[in-house]
């Protein structure tokens, strides 16, 4: 039996047809349900949805089908409550023994349905002929070789190709080759599930690096410039983690005095009858509730830990690099 359940938000469109076929294996097993447009339904599945993944993901990438900076949790919410453009036609979750839902993935494109598809017909929980999948449904994992890569980045001098490497992987949108691209250059480092915008800034800063280490001063500047824009950004990130820690400390304390009625539980949410005064202090206790967990253990803390990683890539760097003449005397070979 499969714990796996697929959330249809609205019927399907036109353009939007071809998930008919991928969605039939799972009606027949009764695995499909459409989700409810009852405040209180609505409000407890997108508790349950923001709860879960979303501190691992930047601007809430992984539930809507398109973002933008900034994006609040409440404004989230009226997307999934206007069931517009911004939400998915399907979200696939798990369901755990007391029914509740967590680790919720939208289903925006044909092959990622497909995949779990494949993944469930393996597993002998879906049953579907083989012909059902297409040619490209099965991903390679990524392989790591902990004894390629580099020691330091002068020895991106001996990738000369790299850099046309990289450009066409993202001018493509080639997420998956981006990823294999660095995990060889950096076997150790922190890079895989590293969200997409990071694994394009480091890959970003690999191409710069790649241009600038023929000139040892060029390659020393880019290098010192690199490190102090790395260091300020982690001073921010330490700074709005002290503020959020406040803010939680004040509302802990709001809480605990009766001040404000924060709705914690469903059940002071069903005695309330899901008001419009409970829906709006519940996103607003979301939204610093989200931003605090996505500083001390999601999105932004992967950030400056990748950041933290190449400060110390670039010390070792200045301090194994060689002096003028010899490392002239390297590229003159």
């Amino acid at each position: 039996m499969s714990n796996y359940k697929i959330i249809l938000t609205r019927p399907l469109t036109l353009k939007e047809l071809a998930f008919g076929r991928l969605l039939k294996p799972f009606e027949d097993k009764g695995m499909v349900e459409e989700l409810s447009r009852d405040r209180d339904k609505q409000l407890e599945f997108f508790i349950s949805m923001i709860r879960d993944h979303s501190i691992e993901h930047k601007h809430f990438e992984h539930i809507l089908t398109e973002t933008y900076p900034g994006m609040t949790v409440t404004e989230c919410y009226q997307h999934l409550d206007r069931r517009d453009e911004y939400i998915p036609p399907i979200y696939v979750v798990k369901v755990d023994e007391n029914g509740r839902y967590y680790h919720f993935r939208k289903a925006q494109k044909h092959r990622e349905l497909e995949a779990l598809v494949k993944t469930l017909h393996d597993r002998n929980i879906l049953s579907v002929r083989e012909h059902f999948f297409s040619k490209s449904t099965v991903k390679e994992t990524v392989k790591i070789d902990t004894k390629s890569g580099i020691k330091n980045l002068f020895e991106l001098s001996i990738h000369k190709k790299l850099p046309d490497r990289i450009d066409k992987k993202i001018e493509n949108d080639d997420m998956e080759g981006l990823l294999n691209e660095l995990v060889t250059i950096f076997p150790n480092g922190p890079i895989v599930g590293l969200p997409n915008d990071l694994l394009i800034e480091l890959a970003d800063i690999v191409v710069a690096l790649s241009y600038e280490v023929g000139d040892r001063t060029m390659f020393l500047d880019y290098l010192y410039s690199t490190k102090s824009y790395l260091n300020s950004r982690i001073t921010e990130y330490n700074r709005a983690t002290e503020g959020l820690r406040d803010a939680i400390s004040r509302q802990s304390y709001n809480q605990k005095s009766g001040i404000i009625n924060h709705f914690v539980t469903r059940k002071e949410r069903v005695c309330a009858e899901y008001s419009d005064e409970c829906i709006r202090q519940v996103l607003e206790d979301l939204e610093l509730a989200e931003a605090y967990e996505q500083y001390m253990y999601g999105y932004y803390h992967t950030k400056t830990k990748l950041y933290h990683w190449l400060i110390n890539l670039i010390r070792k760097t200045i301090k194994e690099l060689s002096s003028e003449e010899e490392y002239a005397l390297q590229f003159s070979k």
